[in-house]
């Protein structure tokens, strides 16, 4: 039986006006002065902190006709500031293919707004109600012969980032989104391990 190990890593920055402070879960953005919520914010300025669950992991046994694998990272935003948030993501590097030794998976050429289904041997991402998603329910699945789902392909970092989710109210307590990552391939694909890296990005609203 030949098996795919699939492997997104996760990463995660925080902005202060546009410039990266860390690559830490607790990075810091500020609103304009007068903004905010007196008493969460202090003087003005509300903190942004960004936890996920870490790599996601699609295993896959691919057949003839081609199957997908479905699983989702949970990311966690926290801010007070009364403006709300945007979550973003993109690539890594240029590459936006899934990377393995002696082949690559390629990134759908789907759009959050224009999200297509998987054509065989590429991956994507998704987020119910969100964009041109639809509602789904997505579910975790493992080599399945079917989707009804649509997914966007990831943008390099070379190119804007591509909008999560945005928010208008404070996320205190914590807003949990789920992004889904699916892959549908056939066995053309050789078997073996095969990875590329998310970053996404928590800002607050000015």
């Amino acid at each position: 039986m030949r098996k795919l190990y699939i492997s997104l890593g996760i990463a995660f920055l925080g902005l202060i006006a546009g410039s990266i402070v860390s690559l830490v879960p607790e990075s810091l953005a500020a609103l304009p002065y007068g903004a905010g919520t007196y008493g969460d914010c202090q003087y003005s300025s509300c903190s942004i902190s960004l936890v996920t669950s870490g790599n996601v992991s699609l295993n896959v046994t691919p057949t003839a006709s081609g199957v997908y694998s479905i699983a989702n990272d949970t990311v966690i935003v926290d801010t007070s500031a009364s403006t709300g948030y945007t979550l973003d993501l993109k690539d890594s590097d240029l590459v936006t293919a899934m990377e393995g030794t002696t082949a690559n998976i390629a990134a759908t050429t789907g759009t959050p707004a224009s999200p297509l289904a998987l054509a065989l041997n590429t991956w994507g991402w998704r987020v119910d109600d969100v964009a041109g998603f639809g509602s789904g329910p997505t579910a975790a699945q493992d080599s399945v012969a079917t989707s009804s789902l649509a997914f966007a392909g990831i943008t390099p970092n070379d190119q804007p980032v591509q909008t999560v989710k945005t928010t208008n109210s404070a996320a205190n307590p914590s807003d949990t989104t789920n992004v889904w990552y699916a892959v549908r391939v056939d066995s053309s694909i050789p078997a073996g391990s095969y990875i590329d890296q998310v970053v996404y990005t928590a800002v607050t609203n000015e």
